[in-house]
């Protein structure tokens, strides 16, 4: 097993997918850095929607356009394109896919909300390196893009995704761990550029209507997230320094609780209450 140590983690700096891993329990944060993670086609499509919406002009860079072949000789044909695409270091992407993905931006810029952050937009893909001072932890994160509108300082995250009802993104978001990612922004952000920007979601659906959701994040729950955030750092520390990467579930008991116990949640609603027996 990788042994995790400070000189480890300067090589390679705690990120939200790392954080995000080891919250589930340190196994799962080894899994993450030894196990190559896939590309789902889903993640492929929002990529491709963050390029033409954010930095339309590393599309050519990034992208190769081709025709699958068919027919006789079809595979050879496949084959050689990849090898064109890998020497040009470019993902090979086909016109039903790019019309596609043009679609769901033609989506954000017919958002009245969601254009004017876009076209304001000042930087995209802003890499933070910084490092937690109570922990010693060095921490990297990208941000999506900044962006100044109505006299505002935004930073936001560009999701793409199958339902953008906010209901469905904030259940989402709480199982997604979101709120780790926007404690890390909030904490790296203004150590970084030394300013305190406010934080929004834009979330748009792939599929029709491909309806579009601006969520802007309150000061309590960023302090909820920051909170959070610094708690997840607190236990990686603690996790690193009594060498536990092996252990499972059980990371997340407390000293003073030996097992996990059932409750009911508190969104729940009991169908029949106050029946007593005959």
């Amino acid at each position: 097993m990788i042994e995790i140590t400070q000189e480890f983690l300067e090589g390679r700096p705690l990120s939200y997918s790392s954080l995000k891993a080891f919250r589930k329990s340190p196994k799962h944060y080894i899994q993450y850095l030894t196990q190559p993670r896939k590309q789902s086609a889903e993640m492929a499509l929002g990529t491709l929607v963050h390029v033409l919406t954010l930095e339309p002009t590393k599309f050519e860079k990034r992208y190769m356009l081709y025709v699958k072949p068919t027919g006789t000789g079809s595979v050879k044909a496949l084959d050689n394109l990849k090898d064109i695409a890998n020497e040009a270091k470019k993902i090979m992407i086909t016109q039903e896919e790019l019309d596609e993905a043009n679609r769901i931006k033609k989506a954000l810029m017919d958002h009245e909300m969601s254009r004017i952050l876009i076209e304001a937009r000042r930087k995209s893909e802003i890499i933070l390196r910084w490092r937690h001072k109570t922990t010693n932890l060095p921490l990297i994160g990208k941000v999506d893009f900044e962006s100044k509108a109505w006299d505002t300082d935004f930073i936001l995250d560009l999701k793409t995704g199958k339902s953008a009802d906010p209901d469905d993104f904030i259940r989402q978001s709480v199982n997604l761990d979101y709120h780790i990612q926007v404690g890390s922004y909030a904490d790296g952000y203004p150590r970084k550029f030394f300013r305190f920007p406010n934080f929004m979601f834009i979330i748009v659906e792939t599929l029709e209507p491909y309806n579009v959701s601006c969520i802007f994040c309150d000061n309590k729950y960023v302090e909820q997230a920051k909170d959070e955030f610094y708690g997840t750092l607190m236990a990686f520390r603690r996790c690193m320094d009594r060498n536990q990467f092996n252990m499972g579930y059980d990371f997340r008991l407390t000293e003073t609780m030996d097992y996990f116990s059932m409750e009911l949640p508190k969104w729940y609603h009991p169908k029949f209450v106050g029946i007593e027996n005959d």
